[in-house]
């Protein structure tokens, strides 16, 4: 097995769905040799967390001056081609790949061989499989950790020594290719009422979270203000419900005109003052349980 292409991500966190593709690393390997490779560092348009920045190196002012995430993932997907990929838990990296197909209705299907899963199946059961212990191991020597082409470079090194080594034992039935197809649901971007009603409610409350309004899907706004409501309850404050003391939507309603019922002569709906209460979703969605620092670390990606 000589023609592969090696790959590894780093990412805000650990949700295909909800987080963001920060770095791309590949290796294009040709008879057993680097013909190619590609990196890049992607713009979230989100603040990182102190964690990922500790765990990767890479900060909010480094991203920046990265690229966006259509072209640089597209990009991702041409360089792989018909290769086969490798990669240490290849199926968790190969679902933010899937997410962003799906977003794109790009129909993405790639066949692939697990580092990790060949060490369950070759090193000691004592022996750590995360990738850092692995180098560790078989002495591959590690230059910079969680970097996403470093990572690569790394695995290719681990999967040629752990392909030798099923050769060896008489286990070529562990380097059969295993095909990733992963059926995700398209993400809809977020409707202009779901923005509205999620700014009308951050700005209320004071919440000076940084959100990626452009990227913002129906699915992450819903669960965002639903994790809004849980700590700071349903009703936005009186004098702050939309029209009332947010400069941006005061703007905005400016221009419009108070109608007024025929029997009652009260202002209706066009007044942009109406004290009608908000009224989110109902439903509000539980908390993450695990703790992102042991995940991520669990994870090893």
């Amino acid at each position: 097995m000589r023609n592969y292409t090696v790959f590894d991500l780093e990412m805000t966190g650990l949700a295909a769905k909800d987080n963001k593709i920060i770095e791309i690393g590949a290796v294009r390997i040709r008879d057993g040799k680097v013909a190619d490779t590609y990196a890049t560092l992607i713009n979230p348009h989100v603040k990182i967390s102190p964690i990922v920045v500790g765990l990767t190196g890479i900060t909010d002012r480094m991203l920046a001056k990265g690229a966006e995430e259509d072209p640089s993932v597209l990009g991702l997907i041409q360089f792989i081609g018909d290769d086969m990929i490798v990669g240490h838990n290849v199926s968790f990296d190969f679902s933010f790949v899937a997410q962003w197909a799906a977003n794109h209705k790009l129909p993405l299907a790639l066949w692939s061989i697990d580092t990790l899963k060949l060490a369950k199946e070759l090193v000691p059961p004592e022996q750590p499989k995360k990738l850092a212990a692995l180098c560790r191991y078989f002495s591959i020597e590690r230059v910079h950790a969680h970097r996403a082409l470093d990572d690569a470079m790394e695995t290719w090194q681990l999967f040629e020594i752990l392909a030798q080594m099923a050769e060896d034992v008489g286990r070529k039935d562990l380097l059969e290719p295993v095909l990733l197809d992963e059926k995700r649901r398209r993400q809809a971007p977020a409707s202009r009422r779901q923005k509205e009603r999620l700014r009308e409610y951050m700005y209320a409350h004071g919440i000076k979270e940084e959100i990626p309004w452009d990227t913002l899907t129906r699915s992450q706004a819903s669960r965002k203000l639903d994790r809004y409501i849980a700590r700071y309850g349903r009703d936005v404050p009186q004098g702050q419900r939309k029209g009332v003391g947010n400069p941006s939507v005061r703007q905005k309603n400016s221009g419009r005109h108070q109608v007024k019922s025929k029997q009652t002569g009260r202002p209706g709906k066009g007044n942009s003052m109406s004290t009608r209460k908000y009224v989110p979703r109902e439903a509000a969605v539980k908390q993450e349980n695990a703790s992102p620092k042991a995940a991520a670390e669990e994870q090893d990606n």
